[in-house]
């Protein structure tokens, strides 16, 4: 019965960020006091809020929808239609900067008569993290895996060129060299890997790799200046 609520709530608030508790009702055949149940559930796991008679769901916490039903074996590909672009940069976005990170989105760089654009720069000391999300029903592997890496490998020499004036926007002035980090997001439920230096990173597992990362910095490319 829960999965059920909670399909729900993200197909009611894939256009909108807000439902009614009447809404889900309707949509789900479950009865009144049932749903309220589950909803104050849900709220006290902080994956809604309520404002007045709605209920409301930010990115970040329609993502949570989704690791509580994947809880329910829901699969991935079958979730990740109810996530945007925008629901995963800034989910993201928002993992980066519970752990102390500063951070950009939708970085433009231009290069050549080209415009590029990173989706994420998140920096941290000298460190920053050029991310490319990704946001893909199936696992990244094989050519098109390869086509990636090197677009976004690119793209991270683009943002070392740049880095100076991206720093700024960010507030950031590097004492010492700063060290650009390729990385690639994705959606699947797989272990994180690193294809040519460039670490690929389901973000269900993104909050571990960055706590743990710097253990092994020397089988991954770090692009530098000078």
């Amino acid at each position: 019965m829960e999965e059920k609520i909670l399909i729900s709530i993200l197909r009611l608030t894939q256009e909108k960020n807000r439902f009614l508790m009447k809404n889900l009702v309707e949509e789900t055949l479950i009865s009144k006091n049932l749903i309220k149940k589950h909803l104050q559930t849900f709220l006290e796991k902080g994956l809604l809020n309520k404002s007045g008679k709605f209920f409301t769901v930010s990115s970040t916490q329609k993502f949570m929808v989704v690791v509580e039903a994947l809880k329910h074996g829901i699969p991935i590909d079958v979730l990740s239609k109810y996530l945007t672009w925008k629901d995963f940069e800034h989910t993201v976005q928002n993992i980066l900067e519970n752990l102390g990170y500063d951070t950009l989105i939708h970085q433009r760089l231009k290069f050549n008569g080209k415009t590029y654009e990173v989706d994420v720069v998140a920096f941290y000391g000298e460190i920053v993290l050029c991310i490319d999300c990704k946001h893909w029903k199936h696992g990244l592997k094989g050519k098109i895996l390869q086509h990636i890496v090197e677009n976004h490998l690119a793209k991270a020499n683009i943002l070392l060129k740049n880095i100076k004036k991206i720093g700024e926007k960010a507030g950031k002035k590097f004492v010492n060299k700063p060290k650009i980090l390729p990385m690639i997001i994705c959606l699947t439920e797989t272990q994180p890997k690193i294809f040519d230096g460039v670490p690929v990173v389901p973000i269900l597992k993104l909050k571990s790799f960055l706590e743990g990362f710097y253990g092994y910095l020397d089988q991954l490319r770090i692009l530098k200046s000078g």
